[in-house]
């Protein structure tokens, strides 16, 4: 069955909720009592949204503290480029990776929204984290140098927009995406050590040029995945 409730509701002075789209009719519905069982479900959610939202992001963000910093995996970045008139080739082992600052999810902005299809409810609301900061240390094969570095990224002001499912028929709450909407200031700083000035600035501009487009991609997954294990249980959704 498929269809949406529409039902708007006053909030505080953070945001306003509000739920659009079709309505659903008793005539469609196909499980006996779905009609006033997903009525009242969804009476009861929207009704405590907005406590919800709040409840949410005080869980999430002492389950984050209860694991800052936070490992990153380990991973290999080939190296391949022309310095001057040498191509050079080579690989970077990229190791002991944290991500720091995981507690500053902060404030959910604009309006959230909630719909109901398929007998789920969801819950779209945006999460903004004030800074993250990650670091590696790696060593690199690069002509037979093996230089040693550090690299350290931070990214501030990320707004995410979150999806959460409610399932009525399993009893069940989950996240369903998370995704980035806003960026401030992404920078990474890359240091290395013995290693030849000729080939120092072209494996630093490297470097720091590949992470600044990959730091945002590893950190809204490695935010998927702890966010999405640390949501509180969805009874809140009927204090």
């Amino acid at each position: 069955m498929k269809g949406s409730i529409s039902v708007s509701f006053l909030l505080g002075l953070a945001a306003v909720v509000s739920c659009v789209d079709s309505e659903i009719g008793e005539e469609s519905t196909v499980f006996k009592h779905e009609y006033s069982y997903v009525s009242g479900q969804v009476q009861k959610i929207s009704g405590n949204i907005d406590k919800y939202i709040n409840i949410l992001v005080m869980v999430i963000r002492q389950g984050l503290n209860n694991i800052d910093p936070y490992p990153l995996p380990d991973v290999v970045e080939k190296f391949d480029e022309k310095v001057w008139i040498l191509a050079l080739s080579g690989q970077f082992l990229m190791k002991n990776g944290i991500i720091h600052n995981l507690n500053t999810i902060s404030r959910r902005r604009g309006n959230a929204t909630l719909r109901y299809e398929d007998r789920k409810l969801y819950i779209g609301t945006d999460f903004m984290f004030d800074l993250i900061i990650f670091n590696y240390s790696f060593v690199t094969e690069i002509v037979s140098l093996g230089p040693r570095g550090y690299l350290t990224g931070t990214a501030r002001d990320l707004v995410f927009h979150s999806v959460l499912v409610f399932d009525l028929e399993n009893d069940n709450l989950y996240l369903e995406s998370l995704e980035l909407i806003e960026k401030g200031e992404v920078k990474v700083t890359v240091s290395v050590s013995k290693l030849i000035d000729w080939l120092a600035n072209p494996v630093v501009n490297w470097l720091a040029t590949l992470y600044e487009a990959k730091l945002l991609v590893m950190l809204r997954d490695v935010l998927f995945k702890i966010v999405g294990t640390n949501l509180p249980s969805q009874k809140i959704l009927f204090l």
